[in-house]
């Protein structure tokens, strides 16, 4: 099997890393959590150097499904982001959280892994259930006095979606019964479904209300403002930094590769809804005062960007799309990570113009601030620029008016980051007074957040880490649903940081 056992070694570190916690003195739970992601991130690093693997053992062969497993297209940078981000909230977690919660810190990270390197539909189902369970039980258990509310509104609205979901993954596995005598779940044999008619747009929309929720993207985002906002800021940098990504992912390895024929003829809706999603969410980010909550509706504009470079059904567009998951999920972590030192160094002030000028007390928090800023708004040098290039090339092959929408709102992006930034970092005098210096914050989580930036600025200089490798995959992917998108050819290569173009 080769390196192919990476793969399994690497979801088993995470599992047997939660589970041994059970065995950890509390005081050390930290300490173990931070070793057992550590660990998982080295694995990651040596399946990212070899090329990509796949692997399977039987699980149900009645069913035609497997325990198949592989790093190729999008799986790599999103396993790359679930071992970046993942020490991160473990080191910007408080110490004294106990073990529950760095267990289900490790389950997520479980669940993560095991979503992005599944290449059956009844495994792939069950990872995506599984990543509600950390969601909700750290929103639960540590956010928030309205949290409780949040966290069933959460787990309500996903189960929903969920349940639709489970009908169009059965739909799929019979479908292929007429051709192989036999279901099958198998991404490779489903990226032959011939789903037409009525049953092609029923489970189209089975899976994309179920994916839509999960991101979240608009008008399916009721659970996100209340859950971002209640849950502890190293929990929301978790959901949007990474969980939200199930739900894109979901879009980019399913409802493309099998049911392209039927997303096609209403690609141009899905545009519509998701520049409402990237409007939608900017506007209101730009008028609120609550610091989390312009960081969460920016985190829902960043959500309709992604959906859009997707839904452009084109290399660049699906390859730009990636690239900014693994963008997105660094910055907005980082950001979401420091507003929670502002808030516990604050006393629990957020507000804009009750909080301002602490880049006097903490320089250094005032720098990563602006830069994670800088790198969500998409400045050109870092890789969210690079992403964001991409995704609007690819719509401007496909969909010039939703190219001009995403262009528009970048700039709106800039506003809002910018008002964020200024409003708390920066002003006449510091303000609440008496915030320490240093925000109370050890220089362990300064070097955390210089390389999450490192990773951001290395992308940012050589997109072509991720997308010379995804997008050609990608495309093969949805070569016999959506044949138009191959005619397409090449993946083009995003700017470089210095003007140039990286090929």
């Amino acid at each position: 099997m080769g390196m192919a056992s990476g793969i399994w070694v690497l979801l088993g570190i995470w599992l047997l890393g939660a589970v041994a916690l059970a065995a950890v003195p509390p005081a050390r739970a930290r300490t173990w959590s931070l070793a057992v992601s550590g660990a998982a991130l080295l694995v990651v690093l040596l399946l990212a150097a070899a090329p990509p693997v796949r692997g399977s053992l039987p699980w149900i062969p009645a069913w035609g499904a497997a325990l198949s497993v592989s790093t190729g297209g999008a799986t790599l940078p999103l396993l790359l982001l679930t071992g970046l981000l993942l020490p991160l909230v473990i080191i910007f977690s408080p110490s004294g959280a106990g073990r529950l919660y760095y267990f289900w810190i490790l389950v997520a990270g479980f669940a993560a892994a095991g979503l992005f390197t599944t290449r059956d539909l009844l495994l792939f189902y069950g990872f995506f259930e599984a990543v509600l369970l950390p969601g909700y039980f750290l929103l639960a258990g540590w956010g928030g006095p309205g949290a409780p509310a949040a966290a069933r509104r959460f787990l309500v609205m996903n189960l929903t979606g969920s349940f639709l979901m489970l009908v169009g993954v059965v739909e799929l596995g019979l479908a292929q019964a007429a051709v192989l005598g036999h279901p099958a779940f198998g991404f490779r044999a489903l990226e032959h479904t011939r789903l037409g008619g009525a049953a092609g747009a029923w489970t189209l929309a089975a899976f994309t209300l179920a994916f839509a929720v999960k991101a979240p993207l608009w008008p399916l985002h009721g659970w996100m403002p209340d859950a971002y906002r209640e849950a502890p800021p190293p929990v929301t940098a978790l959901f949007a930094g990474l969980l939200s990504k199930a739900g894109l992912y979901g879009f980019l390895v399913v409802v493309l590769p099998f049911l392209g024929r039927a997303l096609a003829p209403v690609a141009p809706w899905f545009l519509a809804g998701a520049s409402v999603s990237l409007v939608w969410g900017a506007l209101t980010a730009l008028r609120r005062t609550d610091a989390k909550l312009v960081a969460t509706y920016a985190s829902l504009s960043h959500m309709g960007m992604m959906a859009l470079g997707l839904f452009s059904l084109t290399p660049a567009g699906m390859a730009g799309a990636t690239l900014l998951m693994l963008a997105h999920g660094l910055a907005v972590g980082g950001v979401f990570l420091i507003l929670g030192v502002l808030e516990q160094a604050t006393g629990g002030e957020r507000t804009l113009g009750r909080v301002g000028g602490l880049a006097v007390r903490a320089p250094a928090f005032g720098f990563w601030f602006l830069f994670f800023a800088l790198a969500v708004l998409g400045l050109p040098g870092l890789a969210g620029f690079a992403g964001e290039y991409l995704v609007v090339q690819g719509l401007v092959e496909r969909a010039w008016p939703a190219a001009a929408v995403a262009v528009a709102v970048m700039v709106l992006a800039a506003w809002y980051m910018l008002r964020l930034f200024q409003g708390l970092m920066q002003g006449p005098r510091e303000q609440p007074p008496g915030v320490p210096a240093g925000l109370g914050a050890g220089r362990g989580r300064l070097w955390a957040l210089a390389a999450g930036g490192a990773v951001l600025l290395l992308l940012g200089v050589w997109p072509a880490g991720v997308t010379a490798r995804a997008g050609p995959a990608l495309v093969r992917a949805v070569r016999y649903q959506l044949p138009g998108t191959v005619a397409l050819a090449r993946v083009p290569a995003a700017p470089a940081a210095e003007g140039g173009v990286r090929r």
